[in-house]
């Protein structure tokens, strides 16, 4: 068989590693983060702003932020301010700050004339939204075109919420300027479903993608629109050049389209997922020079949190579902995943219907996965979650509760619905995910 399942992951690459790398343990949540610097919660969220290296899980909640005591450690030995919290003066203002503020002004009126006279603006960097409207600028807020779709935009689809990435840019037909991909959203989605425009350097419309198409299972066929999450570029390499995916899922079961797109917006090849791949990132896993996808979700045949590897130059089939699945996709060969990953329920997600990998992250050498263990959306609704690291070889390098998780286990040890404490054993028994390899 192609598939080779494995309850242990470390297990693995143990055979081949003498002696493996010790993992570095993340601070999930404020609390640990300012237990680790020795300060106050608030103290240590005012030094955020003076470039405390936290990464935000969700800008708009509590809780949602994490850490690496390295990181901490490298930016107290570099940076100026003391841990301290802020401080706070009274008084009458002086002269010298009346003579400040007329510096200041002269400074802000000179910075204002230079940006009048600049001689050339960059490339796309961001992107507004407001009713019908799309601003296109570059980073240093200067607009470089606009756009008006027909029906009005809600502005909270695109807040990256979670990382949602539904504007990107990137040269895809190899001409040295990025073209800009925008998933239009409008409002009513699920009558109005979802576009791929791709825009010119100008502005001006070059292509369209509209993602779904019917697809049958076992009961019932499940008919479009499809709701785009997310959007990537894939830079050209020597097998293929520049690809555009995206991750559309049914605007209200449970299929979910990976589709490639090449420089013209034509699809050559897709991807079929029993369940909701919200979020996506790319990085070149095996370092042949290539880009793979990454895409976590749920898988919903085994109701559980998945991290799914695709080759983007090599793309079809569906995923894995147990036999007999009513969900199992009709018509649709194997998927051609370099790997699917499963994350194991904790003892806190016993009842919930399924849980879910709610966010993903990347870097030069991790891939960082935030597993609920719930099936709301929203962390205070839910018992928390767990924060995976993982090596480019799909090795465990640690399981990191969050605080609400934490706290959940104590409640529930209170009321006597759980009959242990949290303990690091049972962390442990969290690392041995389940992981299919078909040609990673």
């Amino acid at each position: 068989m192609i598939v080779q399942e494995c309850a242990v992951v470390g297990r693995i690459w143990a055979a081949h590693m003498s002696e493996p790398p010790k993992p570095e343990s993340v601070l999930a949540g404020w609390k640990a983060i300012a237990t680790h610097l020795d300060v106050s919660i608030r103290t240590a969220q005012h030094h955020e702003h003076l470039g405390l290296p936290v990464r935000r899980l969700d800008a708009g909640q509590k809780s949602r932020v994490w850490a690496y005591p390295s990181e901490l450690e490298a930016w107290k030995r570099h940076s100026s301010p003391k841990l301290a919290a802020p401080a706070t003066r009274t008084g009458k203002p002086s002269r010298w700050l009346f003579y400040s503020l007329q510096v200041v002004g002269a400074l802000a009126l000179v910075s204002l004339g230079l940006y009048l006279n600049l001689p050339s603006k960059g490339p796309p960097a961001a992107f507004r939204i407001e009713s019908s409207d799309l601003t296109i600028a570059d980073a240093s807020g200067r607009v470089l075109w606009r756009y008006a779709f027909p029906l009005a935009v809600d502005p909270d689809s695109y807040s990256r919420f979670f990382g949602f990435e539904r504007c990107t840019w990137g040269d895809i037909d190899g001409d040295g300027r990025p073209e800009t991909l925008f998933a239009y959203l409008p409002l009513q989605p699920a009558r109005n479903g979802a576009t791929l425009l791709c825009f010119s350097p100008a502005g001006k419309i070059l292509w369209r993608f509209t993602p779904g198409r019917a697809i049958p299972d076992a009961r019932q066929t499940l008919v479009p629109p499809y709701l785009i999450s997310g959007v990537e570029v894939i830079p050209p390499s020597l097998r293929s050049p520049a690809r555009v995916v995206l991750t559309s899922h049914h605007y209200y079961g449970y299929p979910n389209q990976v589709a490639v797109l090449d420089s013209h917006g034509k699809l050559v090849g897709e991807y079929w997922h029993t369940g909701h791949l919200l979020h996506m990132a790319q990085a070149d896993l095996d370092g042949d020079g290539n880009q793979e996808i990454l895409l976590t979700g749920v898988n919903n045949g085994y109701n559980l949190a998945t991290l799914v590897v695709l080759d983007a130059h090599r793309l079809s089939g569906a995923s894995p579902a147990p036999e007999g699945d009513p969900n199992r996709f009709q018509g649709l060969g194997p998927g051609l995943e370099k790997a699917v990953v499963l994350f194991p329920r904790s003892c806190l997600a016993r009842q919930a219907a399924f849980t879910r990998a709610q966010a993903l992250w990347t870097s030069q050498d991790r891939i960082v996965v935030l597993v609920l263990q719930g099936t709301s959306d929203d962390e205070h609704n839910s018992p928390g979650y767990l924060v995976y690291e993982l090596d480019y070889k799909l090795n465990v390098l640690g399981v990191t509760p969050s605080d609400s998780f934490q706290t959940s286990h104590r409640e529930l040890e209170a009321k006597g619905l759980l009959d242990h404490r949290l303990s690091s054993a049972e962390i442990d028994n969290l690392r041995q995910v389940q992981v299919i390899r078909r040609t990673f």
